[in-house]
């Protein structure tokens, strides 16, 4: 018996230098598919409505809700433990006063973004995220629902800017993982001559189906 167990712990993969907890070759797919949902806050003030109960509610240019999928790619992986890649995302963003039977504020837009990813291991199938890249979002537009609504629209020009994020990724190869990250987003909004600060922070959170 005793002649077999140095073949034995041969064979076992040992631990990173970086990550004890993480053996070599417990790394993430290269390729991926996600999907998310996730709130930010922040920007120039847009519109305030007033309700009849005497209380009043304000749209801000970087408060929303988002839901939204897409892509990443992780071609370069430095010793089972650094991987740099790509990500794509597109989804819908929409941002809104305090709901009443009177009417709200609301703001929609399409926001698309490109990013270079890196992911550091920090335990077994446990990812630091560092993701930088621009933002453009499309068709953004404010209107008024209910006694709101004689306000008319308001249609701001395609928008561009950039954001930078961090956060915990989860997963192990050919399964499912999960991602939640902060976001600090850039980005103005122009129309009429005028301009608005939609300068943002946020939470993502993803689900991560790793091919």
């Amino acid at each position: 018996m005793c002649a077999f167990a140095p073949a034995a712990n041969a064979e076992e993969k040992p631990p990173t230098a970086f990550a004890p907890a993480a053996q070599q070759g417990d790394i993430l797919s290269t390729f991926g598919l996600h999907i998310g949902a996730g709130f930010s806050f922040g920007g120039d003030e847009l519109a305030t409505v007033e309700y009849s109960d005497g209380s009043s509610s304000t749209l801000y240019a970087g408060q929303a809700i988002y839901v939204g999928g897409g892509i990443t790619w992780t071609p370069l992986w430095l010793n089972d433990r650094i991987g740099l890649g790509l990500g794509y995302d597109v989804g819908y963003k929409l941002g809104t006063t305090f709901s009443n039977s009177d009417g709200t504020f609301e703001m929609e837009r399409i926001p698309m973004v490109l990013s270079a990813r890196g992911l550091v291991a920090i335990a077994a199938n446990y990812h630091f995220l560092l993701a930088a890249g621009p933002v453009l979002e499309l068709g953004p537009k404010v209107y008024g629902t209910g006694v709101a609504s004689g306000y008319g629209e308001v249609r701001f020009s395609d928008a561009v800017g950039g954001m930078v994020e961090a956060g915990i990724l989860f997963g192990a190869p050919l399964a499912v993982g999960g991602e939640i990250t902060g976001r600090f987003t850039g980005i103005e909004y122009s129309a009429a001559g005028g301009s608005a600060s939609g300068i943002s922070g946020g939470v993502n959170f993803a689900l991560h189906f790793f091919l």
